[in-house]
């Protein structure tokens, strides 16, 4: 799911087993935000993968230039790429300024085939 808007409230949904892979990266492979304002709560991301051809950013969640309000979610199972390089195998942030409360992040990698930086989390 990509979401470019102004502001966005996701809540009690299960993101699950998507990719945003292209042929040479992909980015945020359950959920993609960037210039948003979002309140995401007691969803669950799980076995999402951002790359599977390339370089990959954000398994589970990517949120870029965005502001971000999280509680009580899962990220769980994500990968960030099987091909190369990976970041933030379930949530990446990039310029982001988030608020995380009582959410759940593990069993996420970074990258299964090359290097791999923040399994979990990578801001």
């Amino acid at each position: 799911m990509y979401v470019y808007t102004a502001t966005a409230t996701i809540s009690n949904c299960v993101i699950y087993s998507n990719s945003a892979s292209t042929a040479v990266s992909g980015y945020g492979g359950g959920l993609h935000l960037i210039y948003s304002t979002a309140t995401l709560n007691g969803n669950t991301v799980i076995s999402n993968t951002a790359s599977t051809a390339g370089s990959g950013m954000g398994g589970g969640l990517y949120l870029a230039h965005s502001t971000v309000t999280m509680g009580s979610n899962i990220v769980q199972g994500n990968t960030a790429s099987t091909a190369t390089w990976g970041d933030g195998g379930g949530l990446y942030l990039w310029d982001s300024d988030a608020t995380l409360s009582g959410n759940m992040v593990q069993g996420n990698t970074a990258s299964t085939a090359s290097i791999g930086y923040g399994g979990g989390l990578r801001s």
